[in-house]
């Protein structure tokens, strides 16, 4: 059984009026693309997964700022007494109000944190990673971690208000019927192309070439036009998925609705790459917080738990029917039950792979217990499958496992915690986060893995039961990668 979920009010508006803006997407990807370029041109020694989890714990954080100015926005109703409005006063976070003011936050951004402090959490972490590698490095430049913050926190407000100056302009949605700009987008059959330099592609792939669609995307006032590739089978999973969630409100008599696809997955494909710092496109850089499981995992899970809905996917990597993710366009669009932090609430069993960022963790651990201690004063049976990068008690110098040890532990820690299973290194595999825009699937591990299940207590299985779901676990989880490159050199002889 699923649960019930508060549904967006656009979802079932007019489909030709919603459809993304694209001058706005390829705005954003080229803004993201400019903020992790510059700190990882400041920072030599660091690597795009830094950037990522700098950019989604402060899309968390900004969800809380948002929550709190939504409250302190909201109008006191007259039956209150005079000291329940000094106690939500009291309860309004004057700093975060006073940082929204001095920021100017005009628009929340989907993507590049609109409103980011040097004082928050993701910023601080982000700080401490980027004084540990400067010091662990033989750069002899020295490295001011704080101007560098400072400096990354600016540029984001920054194309935040050219994103809101631009939807002033263009508007957030386009109506492919007055397509004043001479937008257009023309699939063409290709094969994947390789740079022989690029070291994120292995020598097989770049011998072999698979079949791929490309999305040409050209108007008016550009010259040469925007090419995204995307491989066969996810332009006709992703084809089949769009066509199940609109049928019932695609407009058959206007003459552009045939090409609302191309302009919505376009758009995503966008999104997704500007979430993963603007390069993923161009050289397969960034991704490693969007990557997938087994479906023999999925299989697995399904047959033992009767799970039957992903916490955390996209329509990239999605397995089951039902499953929530992040943006407004794939509820619309691809059949997304929305943002998992806004379920209601919840029933039956949930597969949890989230993006491996310490705030964003700690803020699903948080979630997960209060919808656990809901199905449990109901009398309701809630299971949590978790699948998160093991963390031992860290050392030191550890800045990444210190801060994403606090929400690690406190899933072993909750009182409806059941079972957890370790995958050790190389024993185990995931799909490849970029899997759509390249013709490997499969990669191995290089660190261990833990399956975590958090349960409601009206009814848990006994010890013995979680030795046998573990063996299957295992098997489930072996990776698939060496067989596939072995695949690959048979078919090329």
């Amino acid at each position: 059984m699923i649960s019930a979920i508060k549904k967006d009010k656009n979802r079932n508006r007019d489909f030709e009026n919603c459809i993304p803006n694209i001058q706005l997407e390829m705005a954003r990807h080229l803004h993201m693309k400019t903020l992790s370029s510059f700190l990882l041109k400041s920072c030599p020694n660091i690597r795009m997964p830094t950037f990522e989890r700098w950019v989604i714990d402060s899309k968390m954080e900004e969800r809380q700022k948002r929550k709190l100015q939504n409250h302190s926005n909201r109008p006191t109703h007259h039956f209150t007494t005079k000291k329940d409005r000094k106690k939500r006063r009291k309860r309004n976070n004057d700093t975060i109000i006073e940082a929204l003011a001095a920021t100017k936050t005009v628009w929340w951004d989907p993507v590049i944190p609109s409103c980011p402090e040097l004082s928050d959490p993701s910023c601080q972490r982000l700080l401490r990673e980027i004084d540990l590698v400067s010091q662990k490095s033989n750069i002899k430049i020295k490295i001011d971690a704080k101007s560098i913050c400072s400096q990354l926190c600016a540029k984001a407000v920054e194309a935040t208000k050219s994103i809101y100056n631009m939807i002033q302009r263009l508007g957030l949605y386009q109506n492919l019927d007055k397509n004043r700009a001479g937008e257009k987008i023309s699939l063409k059959k290709g094969k994947f192309s390789f740079d022989q330099d690029d070291s994120d592609v292995n020598e097989v792939d770049k011998e072999e070439s698979y079949l791929t669609y490309s999305l040409v995307y050209a108007r008016k006032k550009i010259k040469k036009p925007f090419v995204i590739q995307i491989n066969e089978s996810h332009y006709k999973k992703l084809k089949q998925m769009f066509n199940f969630s609109t049928q019932n409100r695609l407009q058959s008599h206007s003459k552009h609705s045939k090409y609302a696809f191309h302009f919505i997955l376009f758009s995503l494909l966008l999104r997704y790459s500007s979430l993963s710092g603007g390069q993923l496109l161009k050289d397969l850089r960034g991704g490693g917080m969007q990557g997938g499981i087994h479906t023999q995992v999925f299989q697995y899970l399904h047959e033992t738990l009767d799970c039957r809905m992903e916490c955390f996917a996209s329509p990239f990597n999605v397995y089951f029917c039902n499953y929530c993710s992040a943006f407004e366009e794939e509820q619309n669009f691809f059949g997304s039950f929305g943002n998992f932090f806004n379920m209601e609430s919840m029933e039956g069993c949930f597969e949890a792979n989230p993006p491996f960022a310490p705030g964003f963790m700690k803020e699903m651990v948080t979630t997960m217990n209060h919808h656990l201690n809901v199905a449990n004063e109901k009398d309701v049976l809630l299971t949590f499958v978790i699948i998160v990068p093991s963390c031992k008690m860290p050392i030191q110098d550890d800045v990444i496992h210190k801060f994403a040890y606090e929400s690690f532990q406190s899933m072993l820690d909750s009182p409806y915690f059941v079972n957890h299973t370790i995958l050790k290194a190389r024993n185990h595999g995931y799909i490849e986060a970029a899997q759509h825009l390249r013709p490997t699937r499969f990669k191995q591990s290089q660190y261990d893995t833990s399956v975590i299940v958090l349960q409601s207590k009206i009814y848990q299985y006994d010890s013995t039961w979680w030795d046998t779901f573990e063996g299957g676990l295992l098997k489930a989880f072996e990776s698939r990668h060496e067989i596939e490159i072995k695949n690959r050199i048979m078919m090329k002889k």
